[in-house]
């Protein structure tokens, strides 16, 4: 998101970032309602949800599977989920999920595998506004900036957060080494704490601005600095939890890039090298099939609508690709011994708007002539309502930028009213606007409440990587663990100490 303006912040980083029962594989054939041959040697796997979560998970099935697996990916929306961009003015930008850190391993890696190129970068100015006045403001000279920083929130607290920032990252990094290795984890809390120990799975649940305190960081500094990050990106204050608001400071770090055309395109070519079959439609019902004698494991009925409708389908698999929270998924799962979801939770809403106009210097208390940085974004909620508000600029750059004309992008929990408009804008000819729950509510999060990874004998959730953190990245990891434990499912192996793992051999 707009964060990434704060290019002096270079070196000031955090991160960018269920019993499980297994029975023997049976190769086996049995007839569907249709008549048709299922043969469950090959299994057949529905993928609910077509964002970058549920399409890396294709992806990786495919890949763990060698081609051998059938796929239906159910998305009635675009593809990409929350990844999305918006037209206005003629162009396209990026509505949400703006940003890619250079250690985001998965989608570096693939980005590149699919051909993508990195977007033109275009530099820009950040002030942190609080209400009255501007509290910090950089500098077109990177060196202003940093001694400015420097007399302003001191050395101490400034090397301190990048003494922890290369902590914690070079220990996010271990979650590559161990899905490298085939190992997948059932709960949150399992898969936290192999990656950091302790210390990650305390930062899950410990609101961010403890979690400073104990580490001796100025109030004015969480303060003046964590909350823009924390704000514009998750659309919460520094008592969020604390691992989701180190993510949230990876927007500091230098590096930080977006795909050309739009990040959509990443979770729509997971989704076409995945080979999936695209079904245009929504589930509504999950229901436990009935086996025949010689089948020990079980089968789903997945009954879907495209609003004209219904159908019905049978498959060996499923994996949730949305979250199980009241308000989003409406799916009912039927003739399960527990019940499956709705889990306790709740998702933000955000609004972003897009503006084709001229910002008012007014709306902040400066003349025409003092003008605006490139980007306002707020410490704490201010009158007019708004958490950000920047300059924004297309998916696809070419050749030079008008300097006189842009298109704003405004971050907002509530939709911006026409008299709000007013006050930020002298003068605007186009808005569109984009509402969607997009992240989790990170207030008093306990881990071990959030849903498993495995919510039933073949039935997988891609989504509690989330109330860790939420990030494209995150939820590629979350697809990819998903994807594992279901390899292993169907290989009929067996869960130790909450983790299963596939030989290096079978990868």
């Amino acid at each position: 998101m707009v964060f990434h303006k704060l290019k002096s912040f270079v070196s000031l980083t955090l991160l960018s970032t269920s019993a499980f029962f297994l029975s023997r594989t049976v190769k086996s054939q049995e007839t569907d309602k249709a008549g048709s041959e299922i043969q469950t040697g090959i299994p057949k796997i529905a993928v609910i949800g077509g964002g970058i979560g549920g399409t890396s998970c294709a992806y990786f099935l495919q890949e763990l599977f060698r081609d051998g697996a059938e796929i239906d990916v159910y998305e009635r929306g675009e593809i990409g989920g929350r990844i999305k961009s918006i037209h206005i003015a003629g162009r396209d930008y990026e509505s949400g999920a703006s940003i890619i850190h250079p250690r985001n391993k998965y989608l570096v890696q693939h980005a590149a595998k699919f051909g993508l190129k990195h977007r033109k970068k275009i530099s820009s100015l950040m002030g942190a506004y609080n209400g009255r006045e501007f509290v910090f403001e950089e500098s077109q000279w990177g060196i202003i900036t940093v001694l400015k920083m420097i007399l302003q929130y001191g050395f101490m607290d400034l090397w301190g957060l990048r003494r922890e920032v290369n902590s914690m990252l070079n220990k996010f990094d271990n979650i590559y080494k161990l899905q490298d290795e085939g190992q997948s984890f059932l709960t949150l809390r399992d898969m936290m704490h192999a990656m950091g120990g302790d210390d990650f799975v305390k930062w899950t649940m410990l609101p961010a601005d403890q979690m400073l305190r104990e580490m001796k960081f100025s109030e004015k500094f969480i303060s003046e600095v964590v909350s823009l990050a924390t704000r514009v990106n998750y659309g919460q204050d520094p008592d969020m939890e604390g691992f989701a608001a180190s993510v949230s400071l990876a927007g500091v770090q230098s590096g930080l890039w977006a795909v050309e055309g739009g990040n959509m395109l990443l979770p729509e070519n997971f989704l076409t090298q995945s080979k999936a079959t695209r079904r245009s439609s929504s589930v509504v019902r999950v229901a436990l099939g009935q086996n025949s004698d010689n089948v020990t494991k079980p089968s789903f009925m997945v009954t879907h609508t495209d609003g004209n409708r219904s159908e019905t389908d049978r498959y060996d698999m499923v994996v949730i690709a949305t979250p199980l929270v009241p308000g989003i998924s409406e799916i009912e799962f039927v003739d399960f011994p527990s019940p499956i979801g709705p889990f306790p939770g709740e998702y933000c809403s955000t609004v972003a708007t897009f503006i084709d106009g001229t910002l008012n210097p007014k709306a902040f208390g400066r003349t025409k002539e003092e003008g605006l940085p490139d980007s306002v974004i707020t410490t704490q909620d201010i009158p007019l309502g708004i958490r950000s508000v920047a300059k924004n600029f297309p998916v696809t750059i070419e050749g030079d930028v008008d300097k006189d004309k842009f298109v704003y992008k405004i971050f907002s929990t509530e939709k911006v009213s026409g008299s709000q408009l007013d006050a930020l804008f002298s003068s605007r000819s186009e808005e569109r606007s984009e509402d969607w729950l997009a992240y989790p509510y990170y207030k008093d999060v306990d881990i071990d409440k959030v849903a498993s990874f495995q919510l039933h004998d073949g039935i997988f959730h891609v989504s509690p990587i989330e109330w860790a953190a939420s990030a494209m990245e995150m939820s590629v990891i979350g697809g990819k663990n998903v994807a594992l434990l279901a390899k292993q499912y169907w290989n009929g192996l067996t869960e130790e100490n909450g983790r299963t793992g596939i030989a290096k051999d079978e990868l």
